[in-house]
């Protein structure tokens, strides 16, 4: 075996598991490089108290999904190679890798913050260590250089004032270049009517028999010696100043770079656990994406049993088959036996994931409740071990690794040990696995087995703690169902898997033959408590589906009876606000009468006020009679049917009489229902459904949703224009257009590119700009494209 990894598992077990494929898919949910790199180097936690605080963040992270992504938005660029430049007293980091460090810093203090604004996310905020200093000197950074790691001129005045002196002085070199070559009577002398850049410097194109009427220096000769390059004197003063002037600017470029270097190497420590600490938060963060993705759930610790149930292999994905995987308290050992690719190997490789995962602080792609223990190690020994170099039988490279796991294996370890005894003699492999099991059974290791020695289904059921399971077989479509049953050994039904895959049918008979005359009593009994296990399992099923059902009609009736309670409480609530209006209106109404009574004389017309103050007093009596003789009758009608609150059905909210529709659950519990044009959420007790949902509920009530773009400006024009591989009519066109978008929407400078090529395009569009008034123009720094490339300003 291998060296132990985090004292967990041997590096031949992680490979048997396929453990690096899973921790590579895992890494793939993490937001940046850092956390990616952590997930990718596992640490196995060591103590149930450090997995139970990492499955609380994780379940933290979880419910903050399931809402929003606080990582929306942020970035987080890798830059851990520049750390090591950083360290380094003296070296200068170029702009765009200052750029990613502090993008990295102020994104880790917007993600704390935005932790920080939901219950769930204050302990996640909490993890991650970002110093206020280093947030500032991040903020430096970005205030000072643009995204792609440029100095931003306008942010240093002295960088400012060059940059300006440098365009000055280009648009100064292009007059007099362009004045050279307008001169008419010099026109006869250039080799072309555009300046040319050598090693950045504007020179001109003068045919080589005439370079001697043009003053000034030769700075290079064409290939074909038929054109000299020359600087004249004022061009040659100029140049040389823009080269000072170049050379000034990447100084004061370069020394910007070295502050903010320095700046962040004094914080070389508060940023590399800044760097750390995100990292933390994003394997975390990871680990709750795995889980929403997989549909995972929280295990529970026990010390003395282990309860996976409906468990999933990660990398089997979410269609595969779930299996139960039991070993129950007071057993060590689960023996597993049942036919070829029936799922053994799957179990033994998803019990060993999950143990390791689980190790990690990770929810496990099972149902709830499920339970397991904390193993310190895990041993695998699992597939073909034939090995040419060692010169090693595929036999003898199983031993050996076994060999190894017993030499280590104690009462805190996890044994997977796949076909144990296969390879050799059936007899001596038989022997050879019971003498292991009796070694892992003396050091109470807990162990999953597969085999298909029949030595051993007989041994599972004369120790103690020993478990037999099998791999479930349907006979009547000789396939298996890929479920393990605890309790039971399995058949291997060879033969029905032969005869299923296309051995003749005349030698499937004839190994029945030799079978039935060679088969043991034991062998047929087994198969038979097999065969009887799986009807009762299937009855079992069907028992469960009836209660369940039954359970889901008493939580209706019980829900139907809560909605009629407050019901009740709402209409009595009414009744005695209606009943205490009536009796203040009846008393102010009463006392006035008694107190016109008192103080004058009784005549005929007070006698007939007082009597129908009486008869609308027993108007009143009557009508209330009325309306309850009517709200009986109407349950009465409504008591044959049953309508249930469901999207679409026609609801009432109760002590109103607004009615509207019923349209969907939401989170919290409560329903959002639309009445008229309006939508409100309202809690579900405070509903009353009128009518069951419709099929065809308000089909004329169809709504359409249009945007219509109303700008009318069309595309936005373009930052640089590229018009090569134009012709000249089509990339004036286009410039045509682009100057015309740039006025409409205020943009005021973009480039053109055109290149140099044939010179063609390149004088077309120097020309259509010349006759633009509004347009200012000159070539581009050579670092920028040069002649090739020309910017405009307009003048809005």
């Amino acid at each position: 075996m291998s060296v132990h990894l985090d004292n967990s598992a041997g590096a031949h077990t992680l490979k048997l598991l396929e453990f690096d494929r899973i921790m590579q898919e895992l890494s793939q949910w993490c937001f940046s490089e850092a956390g990616a790199q952590t997930i990718l180097a596992p640490r196995f936690l060591q103590q149930r108290q450090q997995i139970e605080e990492t499955l609380d963040r994780v379940g933290q992270w979880r419910r903050l999904l399931d809402t929003s992504d606080p990582t929306s938005g942020l970035s987080f660029p890798a830059f851990r190679g520049y750390l090591a430049t950083l360290e380094v007293e003296g070296t200068v980091l170029e702009g765009d890798q200052l750029v990613a460090i502090a993008r990295f810093v102020v994104s880790g203090l917007k993600l704390r913050g935005r932790l920080t604004d939901h219950a769930d996310g204050e302990p996640l905020a909490a993890l991650l260590l970002i110093a206020d200093e280093l947030g500032r000197v991040a903020q430096r950074v970005l205030t000072a250089l643009d995204s792609e790691g440029n100095v931003i001129e306008k942010a240093v005045p002295e960088l400012r004032r060059l940059g300006e002196q440098l365009r000055a002085i280009q648009r100064n070199l292009q007059k007099q270049a362009q004045a050279y070559l307008g001169d008419e009577r010099l026109r006869s002398a250039f080799a072309a009517d555009v300046p040319t850049q050598k090693d950045g410097r504007i020179v001109l194109p003068v045919r080589a028999n005439q370079r001697h009427r043009l003053g000034g220096v030769v700075y290079d000769v064409s290939q074909s010696g038929s054109t000299v390059y020359v600087e004249p004197p004022e061009i040659l003063e100029r140049n040389n100043q823009l080269r000072e002037l170049h050379a000034a600017y990447r100084a004061e470029v370069t020394r910007i770079y070295r502050e903010l270097t320095t700046a962040l190497r004094e914080q070389s420590i508060a940023l590399q656990q800044a760097t750390d600490s995100v990292a933390v938060v994003d394997a975390l963060y990871a680990k709750a994406r795995f889980a929403r993705a997989y549909d995972c759930s929280r295990p529970l610790f026990d010390e003395q049993a282990v309860d996976l149930r409906q468990a999933r292999h990660p990398l089997l994905g979410r269609s595969c088959v779930p299996m139960d995987i039991a070993i129950p308290e007071g057993k060590r050992i689960l023996i597993v036996t049942g036919p070829n690719t029936g799922g053994k190997t799957v179990a033994l490789k998803t019990m060993g994931v999950l143990s390791l995962l689980y190790r990690l602080g990770m929810q496990l792609p099972l149902a709830e409740p499920s339970r397991l223990p904390l193993f310190a190690m895990v041993w695998a020994d699992i597939g073909d071990e034939q090995s040419l170099q060692q010169s090693l039988s595929t036999f003898s490279g199983h031993m050996q690794n076994v060999g190894e796991i017993l030499e280590q294996a104690d009462e805190r370890s996890l044994v997977l040990l796949d076909e144990l005894g296969a390879g050799t003699d059936p007899e001596e492999g038989g022997a050879l696995a019971m003498a292991v099991v009796d070694r892992l059974v003396e050091v109470r290791a807990t162990a999953v087995i597969t085999t298909h020695h029949s030595a051993l289904k007989h041994y599972g059921y004369t120790h103690q703690i020993v478990e037999n399971a099998a791999v479930e077989f349907d006979r009547e479509r000789l396939r298996p169902t890929f479920r393990l049953v605890i309790g039971v050994p399995g058949a291997s039904h060879a033969l029905h898997i032969a005869r299923r895959h296309g051995l003749p049918p005349a030698t499937v008979a004839a190994a029945e033959r030799y079978l039935g005359e060679q088969r043991s009593d034991a062998a047929a009994i087994i198969e038979e408590l097999s065969q009887r296990g799986s009807e009762l399992r299937v009855s079992e099923h069907d028992l469960e589906q009836r209660q369940q059902s039954l359970e889901t009609s008493r939580q209706a009736l019980n829900q139907r009876e809560q909605q009629l309670a407050q019901r009740e409480l709402a209409l009595k609530r009414q009744q005695q606000a209606d009943f205490d209006r009536f009796v203040a209106q009846t008393r102010r109404r009463l006392e006035n009468l008694v107190r016109e009574l008192r103080e004058s004389e009784l005549t005929r017309e007070r006698t007939a006020a007082v009597r129908e103050f009486v008869d609308e007093l027993e108007a009143e009596s009557a009508t209330r009679r009325q309306e309850v003789a009517q709200t009986a009758a109407t349950v009465r009608a409504r008591a044959t049917e049953t309508a249930q609150l469901e999207p679409g059905a026609r609801v009432r909210v109760l002590g109103s009489k607004r009615e509207g529709y019923a349209l969907r659950q939401l989170r919290d519990g409560k329903w959002q229902i639309e009445v008229g044009s309006m939508r409100m959420s309202v809690e579900a007790d405070q509903l009353e459904v009128v009518a069951p949902a419709a099929a065809e509920r308000d089909s004329a009530r169809v709504g359409v949703d249009v945007d219509i773009d109303t700008s009318g400006s069309g595309p936005a024009p373009r930052i640089e224009l590229d018009l090569r591989g134009m012709r000249l009519e089509e990339a004036l066109a286009a410039l045509r257009d682009q100057i015309d978008r740039a006025s409409r929407s205020g943009l005021r400078d973009f480039s053109v590119i055109h290149g140099i090529g044939g010179g063609v395009l390149q004088q077309g569009v120097r020309s259509f700009l010349a006759e633009q008034p509004q347009a200012e123009y000159y070539y581009a720094r050579p670092e920028e494209g040069g002649y090739g490339k020309t910017v405009v300003h307009l003048n809005l």
